[in-house]
């Protein structure tokens, strides 16, 4: 199967910025052709992160799960073969970071230019659109890592199902925990502290500590949601436990225990040294 071709050109501002022009400022003509060339390798790099690279993944994909579906999928051979479609497919996810970087990058240039005066002389138009799409280049290749992660989850996971149908992956709960751990707040609304015996509000979705709940509710049929600017009511038939955000308090538990740890072991070695 064939692999992406090079990156779309213009991928640099270099090709894009006349070089050979030393004024500051831009003329009409010029600053009209540096933003439609802006737009369309804008285009152009959604246009091949939507098409040839889309296609390709999915391919890929198809291959995996293709595999999958051999007698004796498990042999060391064709674990191999799997091994190896796994670093292509994660080599193909950086490209696309790359390119959608890239294409966003370009577009913030593009829309930054739109919003400046082509004749205002303070402005040294080289440096300052290379100076730009860069900053903006590695600011999206880092937001977009997320993108990349959850593209190789969803593939193992697909190839995954041809022969385990709704049995968990190995390490996807641990994969997830870690995502979560870092949006939650596993604060009580109630007491302020870390929650104990997570209940969550049905009506609602906000969790509360089993007790610190309980004790609210004591002797009353429906209770307001204790959690600010939420308008919704709670009852005991409507408080369930979520074994999902169970798991993800050990885990945050765990690791603010972990990171508590290795504080104190460099507060040690801060005071021996």
């Amino acid at each position: 199967h064939t692999l992406p071709p090079p990156y779309p050109r213009g991928s640099s501002v270099e090709e894009i910025v006349p070089l050979s022009s030393k004024a500051s400022h831009l003329q009409p003509t010029m600053y009209v052709r540096l933003e439609n060339t802006l737009n369309n390798r804008h285009q152009k790099h959604e246009s091949f992160a939507n098409g040839e690279i889309k296609n390709v993944l999915q391919t890929l994909t198809e291959i995996g799960k293709n595999l999958e579906r051999i007698p004796g999928s498990e042999s060391e051979a064709n674990r191999e073969k799997m091994t190896k479609l796994e670093r292509i497919f994660g080599e193909i996810c950086d490209k696309e970071k790359i390119i959608r970087a890239r294409s966003k990058a370009l577009q913030e240039t593009r829309m930054w230019m739109r919003s400046e005066d082509y004749n205002n002389e303070n402005v040294e138009w080289e440096k300052k659109i290379n100076e730009l799409h860069e900053e903006a280049k590695a600011k999206h290749a880092d937001e977009l890592n997320g993108h990349s992660e959850e593209n190789i989850k969803k593939f193992k996971r697909e190839i995954w199902e041809v022969n385990h149908q709704g049995e968990p992956m190995p390490g996807d709960d641990d994969e997830d925990l870690v995502a979560v751990d870092m949006k939650r707040n596993f604060k009580c609304p109630i007491t302020k502290d870390t929650l104990e015996n997570p209940v969550k509000n049905q009506t609602c979705g906000h969790i509360y500590s089993r007790e610190a709940i309980m004790t609210l509710l004591k002797g009353k049929q429906k209770y307001k949601c204790p959690c600010a600017g939420c308008s919704q009511y709670v009852t005991v038939a409507g408080l369930v436990r979520d074994k999902k955000i169970e798991k993800e308090l050990r885990a945050f538990i765990e690791e603010e225990a972990r990171k508590k740890a290795n504080r104190s072991a460099d507060m040690d070695f801060t005071q021996t040294g």
